[in-house]
């Protein structure tokens, strides 16, 4: 399988949303096991997040070494973040697969062309999302 760019919201997709103190405990149960097996099979990975603190919280909880780029910004839409992380990668829409727990930012990327696919808010990305994919 060719190596794709796999891009995840951060809030309630890898960490739980709505702590003060980031720690890995405050991570989605099955994340490490996702981006282990993700990075392991050759995947870049990204993070767009409307959450402008993305990169610090990601640091906190001990993910950041697994992204090769974390793009955070208060903009409504996450269709700006993910072509800056294209932008950065050299990849096509046609390399990504993107994960987050809204619905209204599934639909915006599933319009402009992007494979996308939501994910349960109370439990984040699973590897069962992942297999979902076949990545």
């Amino acid at each position: 399988m060719l190596a794709k760019l796999v891009i995840f919201d951060l809030d309630d997709t890898l960490v739980h949303e709505g702590f003060e103190d980031y720690n890995e405990h405050l991570l989605c149960n099955d994340v490490l096991n996702v981006l282990e097996d993700l990075k392991r099979n050759g995947h870049l990975l990204a993070i767009a997040s409307h959450n402008e603190d993305a990169g610090n919280i990601a640091k906190k909880c001990g993910i950041s070494h697994f992204f090769d780029i974390i793009v955070g910004s208060d903009t409504y839409s996450k269709l700006p973040l993910v072509e800056e992380i294209l932008e950065f990668t050299k990849k096509t829409k046609d390399d990504i697969v993107f994960f987050d727990d809204l619905y209204e930012n599934i639909n915006e990327l599933h319009r402009n062309g992007i494979k996308a696919k939501k994910v349960n808010w109370k439990i984040g990305v699973t590897k069962g999302d992942i297999l979902e994919i076949n990545l």
